[in-house]
């Protein structure tokens, strides 16, 4: 497992963290708005739109849970007549 034996004890005996309910919101709503914007909304906009629906929430803290979520913002093509 290339882990100290103090260390897996360690991990052993500590308590297991609960989410909050407001932490479980914060993880799926963001997940929902960026699936229904199709993987187009980056972190501004994804504040913007929770802070409309009243979830105040900081654009750093935004970027760090779109890391941890692996929301990565495809961006779109702009569609162009060539003929």
């Amino acid at each position: 497992m290339q882990v100290g034996k103090s260390a897996f004890y360690a991990w052993k005996v500590r308590l297991p963290t609960l989410m909050t309910a407001v932490d479980l919101h914060l993880y799926r709503r963001p997940k929902e708005l960026f699936c229904a914007s199709r993987g187009c909304l980056g972190s501004r906009e994804l504040a913007k739109k929770l802070r409309e629906e009243g979830i105040k929430i900081s654009r750093e803290r935004k970027r760090k849970l779109m890391r941890k979520l692996n929301l990565v913002v495809k961006q779109r093509v702009a569609y162009r007549v060539t003929t």
